[in-house]
């Protein structure tokens, strides 16, 4: 799993998209926990991102408003959710209101004897119709940019070179919403 990210579809079943991704970072889950927590990292990992905004912010919970490009076939996501939070453990969020059907999913801390394991689940279905096959397409393809960007933004990538790979994908997953 080394230098790997690793992605898998959840919930084939269900309309909209669901997609789980698993990424070894070397560093303490308090910094991976701060990059995936705030929105100045967010602005940077979240392709298509233009807008994060934490109303609640406490150690066990979390009220956030994002607004994100989805790109040029998907109208943008406005929408709010609410985190609840084991510190440095797990994060669950789920749909306060917005123009989404549903979003929902967590974000979970594992540590093992060469880092921290950061598994992401996001189920996303959007109100406004669209093909389960696009919005399944675009998570699958966002979210190990993503990952890798955390990655790089919690200075855990393997090596220096790994490093610069990874720090280049938060400018790719920059660029993925203008597609």
């Amino acid at each position: 799993m080394a230098g790997k990210v690793l992605v898998t579809e959840t919930r084939l079943d269900e309309t909209g998209g669901s997609v789980r991704a698993r990424i070894l970072i070397k560093a303490p889950a308090t910094r991976i926990w701060n990059v995936v927590s705030q929105c100045e990292f967010a602005l940077r990992y979240l392709a298509g991102m233009e807008e994060c905004e934490i109303f609640i912010d406490e150690p066990t919970r979390a009220m956030t408003r994002h607004v994100v490009d989805a790109g040029i076939f998907a109208p943008t996501l406005d929408y709010t959710f609410e985190t609840l939070r084991e510190p440095y453990t797990i994060m669950e969020f789920s749909l306060e209101s917005g123009n989404v059907k549903q979003i929902e999913g967590y974000w979970s801390f594992e540590p093992s004897e060469f880092g921290v394991i950061l598994e992401h689940e996001i189920h996303l279905q959007p109100k406004t119709p669209a093909p389960r096959w696009f919005v399944r397409r675009k998570l699958k393809k966002d979210l190990p940019r993503m990952m890798l960007c955390i990655r790089g933004m919690s200075d855990g990538s393997p090596g220096s070179t790994t490093q610069q790979k990874d720090l280049a994908a938060c400018q790719e997953s920059a660029l993925i919403g203008d597609q």
